[in-house]
């Protein structure tokens, strides 16, 4: 996963990671350190998380990932 291969690239060993849908990641999201989405849905997982939520333009883009990860990292 690009999000796991990202944190690998800056130096975070210990990752547990999940996909899914926005719709699971409301439960989901509270046990998570960071939660990544897609800019228009990361609004609906704000409260969820006591963690970092990334938006990301671009799910595809190593570099948004890595850039954006090393923000909240």
């Amino acid at each position: 996963m690009k999000v796991e291969n990202a944190l690998r690239q800056l130096g975070v060993t210990d990752i547990q990671s999940a996909s899914c849908s926005v719709g699971e990641a409301k439960g989901l999201a509270s046990g998570y350190d960071i939660v990544v989405a897609s800019n228009h849905l990361i609004h609906e997982l704000e409260g969820r998380t006591k963690g970092h939520l990334v938006g990301l333009d671009n799910l595809m883009d190593d570099k948004e990932i890595k850039e954006k990860l090393q923000k909240v990292l």
